[in-house]
């Protein structure tokens, strides 16, 4: 399932352009064009140095979610846009974003809407002269979050956003500087390593007849092991 992906934030901003794959939601990536030259044709000012823009492709490959926009541009202007989570996949095609869980929808005058599906405004009517930029999104709020299931958020030193996906029949907790999930299968082989320093058996009145049992005889003062049929008593020598 693809909840079982890691949700990730970009440790850089991402530019992709992207095209409909028929009769899917899926959208192809678009290897032949840049999306760092479309962004400059849409005349925004960038601040950010080329080498600091990165593909959805180099950030995540195909092991990770993470959040994405979508803006459509029909010559040069401006029409829709969706936000949500989403992931890449191999398709016969190429790679392609798959919008897993959308979560807002705006419309030509930026009005705002919640979704929970892929929008058809998005590609309807595609042709010669529209444009699907994506771009990664970095998480402004802890909701951002928050609204991927079953995902928690932790600070670090290095930044104040860090998703977790909890995964199923686990606890979370620190290990050393990392906060993530143990199983508790992992969790009962840590347990089972503990070293005792000291161990007190205490007699019950009857102890259980279970093979490998062993026990202390407080009338005969010594240790007593069950053989699966009969107590033995622990033989030892004083020293």
């Amino acid at each position: 399932m693809t909840t079982e992906l890691p949700l990730k934030i970009s440790k850089k901003q991402t530019v992709d352009i992207v095209k409909p794959i028929p009769e899917t939601d899926n959208l192809l990536i678009d290897s032949s064009s840049s999306g760092l030259e479309m962004v400059r044709l849409l005349g925004v000012n960038l601040d950010t140095p080329d080498e600091a823009f990165c593909t959805l492709e180099k950030q995540f490959g195909t092991k990770a979610r993470f959040h994405y926009r979508i803006e459509r541009y029909d010559n040069n202007t401006a029409l829709c846009g969706e936000m949500g989570f989403g992931r890449l996949i191999e398709t016969p095609e190429g790679l392609a974003l798959e919008r897993t869980k959308p979560v807002a929808f705006a419309d030509q005058n930026s009005n705002m809407s919640r979704v929970n599906m892929p929008q058809t405004n998005l590609i309807e009517n595609y042709n010669a002269s529209s444009k699907l930029l994506v771009t990664c999104m970095f998480p402004e709020r802890y909701e951002d979050i928050a609204l991927d299931p079953h995902t928690l958020m932790y600070t670090d030193e290095n930044s104040p956003f860090n998703p977790l996906y909890v995964k199923e029949n686990s606890l979370v907790g620190r290990f050393k500087s990392s906060i993530r999930n143990i199983s508790f299968t992992e969790l009962f082989k840590k347990v089972t390593q503990l070293s005792l320093t000291q161990l007190i058996l205490a007699t019950p009145k009857k102890p259980k007849e279970v093979e490998g049992s062993i026990v202390y005889d407080n009338k005969t003062k010594s240790l007593k092991f069950f053989d699966g049929e009969v107590w033995k008593r622990l033989v030892h020598e004083d020293t």
